[in-house]
């Protein structure tokens, strides 16, 4: 039957006649279709870079960027042009004036009173670089009278031992522990710029009593992450002696502990936070939210409450409408099941402006350790690998005080100093 013919014109037994043919037809096509499997191709997955996984930016390729007028203009100001250049220091340590007592044309004599100011501009200059020796010469004897053994006391940072003070240990634990330079190119750098000679013994050295140095910066971290409300954390894989182990951090506005341990479980958190236990932690897998919800939190101070609640109840329920869904491709399955054990708490930030909405500050935190890591291979010994987790909780820890890497190490080390800003 090609064509439905005019029901009107049929009589009643023709059309139960049709009725059954179709109602067959239909029958069969049912049958069909029931055994029928689709063969669904899964789409390609993205090609992962670094903007949409943990891809480094090394790995990827980045278009060539063409000079722009803006840029180039910048830099011609930068080189001298006028109306451009770096800001003159306010505390110069000399000024020097050049004016003239006699016109270079015709010799008549000039005063300052008929000078005005033509340019102003600074010459910078290193000095000279020389190690400060002090050489301590300590006496004793023994007592005439009760024949008692004495010597001479010394001053504080004085006392035998190691040679290099604090303000040598500091530098070598900043360029070590900040710019990855190896022991071989510090003893070279050493020599060569401030003419001290120090071996790579010396350096090791050096470090191992760094370390005992910051036990005690690096108890007072962890004893005020232990009294957080707020834990961040990540982790990312090290190398210490040949073996592959984690190197975690715990961070957040105020403090950040970095750990190296073999193990990538909870036992690490169990051990760091010891009893305690934070009202929040992100885990490392809460990397990307939806982009609505990074504007409302982005606006939220000109939300009120009652439309806040509203806007957080309208995620919730697209959020689970989307978990809803039943993907076929693999990426898809654990994009799903990661949100779904994740679906209480997702969205946080909207109800505590403390939390924040990513986890990018313990990236960031992390971040260092990963070039090191890329640079050096990893660590010879166990001290060492402690050592760098010491150095980088409180370099990081003093960056959230406002202080410089370099002057966070320089407090730490220094007899009477903190990283932490006076309460």
């Amino acid at each position: 039957m090609e064509k439905l013919p005019d029901l009107k014109q049929l009589s009643n037994e023709a059309k139960e006649a049709l009725i059954v043919e179709l109602w067959e037809k239909i029958q069969k096509l049912s049958a069909i279709l029931a055994t029928y499997e689709p063969k669904l191709e899964p789409e390609p997955s993205p090609k992962k870079t670094s903007k949409n996984s943990s891809t480094p930016p090394s790995k990827g390729f980045k278009p060539n960027i063409k000079p722009s007028k803006i840029e180039g203009s910048k830099r011609q100001k930068s080189l001298g042009r006028a109306g451009g250049g770096r800001e003159l220091h306010p505390h110069p340590d000399q000024t020097i004036i050049a004016q003239l007592k006699n016109c270079p044309q015709c010799g008549e004599k000039v005063t300052a009173a008929t000078q005005k100011l033509q340019s102003v501009y600074e010459k910078i200059e290193l000095p000279p670089i020389r190690p400060i020796i002090t050489l301590r010469e300590r006496y004793g004897g023994q007592c005439a009278c009760c024949q008692t053994k004495y010597v001479a006391p010394v001053p504080l940072g004085m006392e035998p031992g190691s040679p290099f003070g604090s303000s040598i240990q500091s530098l070598v634990t900043y360029l070590r522990y900040t710019h990855a330079i190896s022991y071989e190119r510090l003893s070279s750098i050493f020599g060569e710029v401030f003419g001290l000679k120090i071996s790579e013994g010396a350096i090791a050295n050096l470090l191992a009593k760094v370390k005992t140095s910051l036990d005690d910066q690096v108890s007072q971290i962890l004893q005020r992450l232990r009294r957080a409300k707020l834990i961040c954390s990540d982790e990312t894989s090290a190398r210490v002696n040949g073996q592959n182990q984690w190197e975690w951090v715990f961070q957040n506005q105020d403090v950040c502990l970095h750990v190296i341990r073999p193990s990538r479980g909870t036992g690490v958190i169990n051990e760091v936070l010891a009893e305690h236990r934070p009202d929040i932690i992100f885990a490392p897998a809460m990397k990307r939210l939806l982009l609505r919800a990074f504007i409302i939190h982005r606006r939220r101070s000109k939300i009120d409450d009652a439309r806040l609640n509203r806007y957080r109840d309208n995620l919730q329920e697209r959020l689970t409408g989307i978990l809803s869904l039943a993907p076929h491709h693999p990426d898809g399955i654990r994009l799903r099941k990661r949100y779904g054990g994740l679906i209480d708490n997702l969205f946080l930030f909207l109800e505590d402006a403390a939390i924040p909405p990513t986890n990018n500050s313990s990236e960031q935190a992390i971040r260092m350790s990963v070039i090191f890591r890329r640079v050096t291979n990893g660590f010879r010994s166990e001290w060492g690998r402690d050592l760098f987790a010491a150095v980088r909780s409180v370099v990081n820890t003093g960056k959230r005080q406002g202080l410089t890497a370099y002057q966070s190490i320089q407090q730490a080390l220094s007899t009477d100093g903190s990283i932490f800003s006076p309460s």
